[in-house]
């Protein structure tokens, strides 16, 4: 059977999504909470070129390139991700004969409340997020949880903390700590003042 798109997220080889057409055909994943993608795992049928794109918010214009334009193997492939963040992931399917794919597995670390405003903290600490996840599989990485803390208490606050969060990539250490104090030991202050 084929066509649904529903079948491409079933990892099961006597289902597919596909169309009828052969040129420009493109696939939309929207996960269920923003994530730092590690993997995307595509089972091709019969797709002969692609481009993965994907962001954090409905802007396809705005998605950055997680796999660029490229020959498309007719198997089982898993592709790095290297942690972009998403809540969409785009698969481009650029030529086929026909246009169709096995199914389509994502990987990743989930970041509720993950927002595009925190780019250039994500562009600090995904050195070390992705180092320490390489190195152990211990569920506790320090600087994984500072940006899940941050994404989870400051959205509120992002018209006041705008400054901050550009201000990274020229004074990485300071900004860094104002916001982790302002989601740890300040955050019930931010939060009170918030109330008023």
């Amino acid at each position: 059977s084929g066509q649904k798109a529903a079948n491409v997220l079933e990892p099961d080889l006597r289902s597919h999504w596909s169309t009828a057409t052969n040129t420009k055909e493109w696939i939309l994943l929207e996960l269920n909470e923003p994530c730092l993608v590690s993997h995307i795992r595509i089972y091709n049928k019969s797709v002969l070129e692609w481009e993965v794109t994907g962001g954090l918010r409905y802007k396809p214009e705005a998605f950055v390139k997680v796999r660029p334009r490229g020959e498309a193997p007719k198997r089982d492939m898993v592709y790095p991700a290297n942690h972009t963040p998403c809540r969409y992931v785009r698969i481009s399917c650029l030529r086929g004969s026909p246009i169709a794919i096995y199914f389509i597995q994502l990987t990743g670390i989930p970041v509720p409340g993950l927002e595009p405003e925190f780019q250039p903290l994500v562009n600090h600490l995904l050195p070390q997020i992705s180092s320490s996840q390489k190195q152990s599989h211990s569920s506790h990485n320090m600087h994984l949880q500072l940006l899940k803390d941050i994404a989870r208490r400051l959205p509120p606050f992002l018209p006041q903390i705008e400054a901050d969060l550009n201000s990274i990539t020229d004074t990485p250490e300071s900004s860094v700590w104002f916001l982790a104090l302002l989601a740890g030991p300040f955050y019930p202050i931010l939060n009170l003042i918030n109330e008023r």
